[in-house]
């Protein structure tokens, strides 16, 4: 789980990102994107009933969060490196697609890493 200042929460929040943010599509994953005017990036997993049952659900969930935490590490860390440019901060909605609970990790991790990458 992420830190609360971490996760993306309210509904307003939310609903702007889906209407005013842009979108990256991988073989697995949609990630819609839009900048915040915060000091850190904040994350959204959402799944929904196609994903299975509460448990699968919460899975997939439990699966994506710590990829998410190792990528805003890394982001941390290359930006304390550089000062040049203020950092721009994100909100970000995680979409995964209903294929991923049968799917192994292996299979589909390269993927996510790859556009968070491009962001």
């Amino acid at each position: 789980m992420l830190r609360k200042e971490l996760r993306l929460k309210k509904k307003t929040d939310i609903d702007h990102v889906f209407k005013k943010g842009g979108s990256l599509s991988g073989g697995f994953f949609r990630i819609l994107i839009k900048e915040n005017e915060l000091n850190h990036h904040r994350f959204l997993v959402i799944t929904s009933k196609k994903h299975g049952r509460a448990h699968q659900r919460n899975q997939i969930r439990r699966w994506i969060y710590p990829i998410l935490r190792e990528v805003i590490l890394q982001n941390n860390q290359a930006g304390t490196d550089t000062q040049e440019k203020k950092p721009k901060f994100k909100d970000m909605i995680v979409l995964p697609r209903y294929e991923l609970i049968t799917i192994k990790k292996e299979v589909w991790k390269p993927d996510l890493l790859n556009l968070l990458k491009k962001i």
